[in-house]
C-alpha cells in the first residue's frame, strides 16, 4: 500500500467517525436508541446509514465524471469514499441492531428495521447518483461522442 492513500483513507476515517458521533450526540446524546411510542429504535445509525448512502450515490459520479491523473482519482476515491464515507457509515452497527430490536422487541421490528436501511440506503444511492449526473459537476460528452468529435 502507497503510504499517501493510507494517510488519506486513515484522515477520512477519522473525520467520518467524528462526523457520525457528532451526528448521534445530537439526535439523542449518548444513548444510541431513541424511544418512540414506547419502541426504542436505532434513529441515529439508520440516519447516518442513509446520508452517507446518498453521499456515496453523489460523489463516485463526480469522481468518475472528472479527467484526472489516475494517482489524484486514487487519492480523492481513498479520502472521499474509503476514508470519509466508509468511517461515517457502520454496517456493523446497523446489524448489531437489528440483532438486538429482533430479540428484545420483536423480530418483526428487526426486520423492519432492515428492510427500512436497505431500501432507503439503495434509494439514497440512486437518487444521489441521479443529482450528480444531472449536475453541472458530471455534464460531459459520452465516451462515443467525445471520440467522433460529435457535440463540439
Amino acid at each position: 500500500m502507497r503510504p499517501r492513500i493510507l494517510l488519506l483513507v486513515a484522515i477520512g476515517g477519522v473525520v467520518g467517525a467524528l462526523a457520525r458521533l457528532a451526528i448521534a450526540e445530537l439526535m439523542v446524546g449518548v444513548n444510541p436508541s431513541v424511544e418512540v411510542s414506547g419502541l426504542a429504535f436505532p434513529w441515529p445509525t439508520l440516519v447516518v446509514n442513509i446520508v452517507g448512502c446518498l453521499a456515496i450515490g453523489l460523489v463516485n459520479p463526480i469522481l468518475l465524471a472528472r479527467s484526472m491523473p489516475a494517482g489524484r482519482a486514487d487519492a480523492l476515491q481513498a479520502f472521499w469514499v474509503t476514508g470519509l464515507l466508509g468511517g461515517f457509515t457502520t454496517f456493523s452497527a446497523f446489524a448489531g441492531e437489528a440483532v438486538l430490536l429482533a430479540r428484545d422487541e420483536t423480530v418483526l421490528v428487526g426486520l423492519l428495521y432492515v428492510a427500512v436501511t436497505l431500501a432507503g440506503g439503495l434509494l439514497a444511492v440512486a437518487a444521489g447518483s441521479s443529482l450528480a449526473r444531472h449536475s453541472s459537476l458530471t455534464n460531459r460528452q459520452s465516451g462515443a461522442n467525445r471520440q467522433s468529435g460529435a457535440g463540439r
